[in-house]
């Protein structure tokens, strides 16, 4: 499965925001990796809710 995929299923199975190094942590990918796969998500329709700066991570939510 590709990170874009794993990404998209993590956040919707989930009912609280992720933050990005938890992601990645969780899918042993890198924090870049994350952001690729939440941008190309985005481009592709998904809304994604990012709040960076929220306690000491980026928090991402599926709306």
């Amino acid at each position: 499965m590709q990170t874009n995929q794993l990404v998209l299923q993590e956040l919707s199975s989930s009912d609280h925001p992720i933050s990005g190094e938890q992601l990645a942590r969780k899918l042993s990918v890198s924090r870049t990796a994350i952001w690729k796969a939440i941008k190309t998500l985005k481009q592709k329709g998904y809304e994604i809710e990012s709040k960076p700066h929220v306690a000491t991570n980026i928090m991402i939510m599926v709306a």
